[in-house]
């Protein structure tokens, strides 16, 4: 049996997936610092990951602080149960995580590339919100909460860093 498509669209709001996304990168800035030091490339991958590793982190304790605080009731049943979900998580549903990690990843992004034409890649945040409505396990409030916190921090960090740190960039 196939997965749910929208199960597998889900997977790349993961806050997981984003840590390690930004593990990974920070790996290879390490690598690109020594062997191609001062190139365009290391300069705009050290700017994302100044930008994207904090916000994800401010993301996270603001998400789960939320979640434990709030504890609003998801509108699914986790499984096992009579009529559950198998995509329902336990925990609170309010806002969702997933729909703020992609938001923070994908903000952190524009705002160090700067560049109008990639902006039409903010449907690939949006899709993960739809399909974490489409697996039942969100409503458009828990979602759309998500996303705002995750550009909001986003852009918190980047006006933070140019302006504590521009001068010496």
């Amino acid at each position: 049996m196939y997965p749910n498509p929208w199960y597998v669209i889900s997977l790349i709001g993961s806050p997981s997936l984003w840590a390690g996304i930004a593990g990974i990168l920070f790996v290879i800035y390490i690598l690109f610092r020594y062997a191609k030091p001062g190139s365009e490339r290391t300069r705009r991958l050290k700017s994302f990951l100044i930008i994207l590793i904090p916000s994800l982190a401010i993301g996270f304790l603001l998400i789960v602080s939320m979640k434990a605080t709030l504890d609003t009731e998801r509108i699914c049943i986790p499984c096992p149960g009579e009529n559950c979900n198998p995509y329902c998580p336990e925990d609170a549903s309010f806002p969702s995580g997933h729909a703020a990690a992609i938001f923070t990843g994908f903000t952190s992004f524009f705002v160090i590339i700067r560049e109008k034409r990639f902006l039409l890649l903010y449907i690939v945040p949006a899709l993960v919100g739809i399909s974490r409505l489409m697996l039942g396990v969100h409503t458009w409030y828990d979602i759309l909460v998500g996303a705002l916190i995750g550009i909001a921090v986003a852009l918190a960090v980047y006006r933070a860093d140019k302006k504590i740190f521009g001068e010496f960039k």
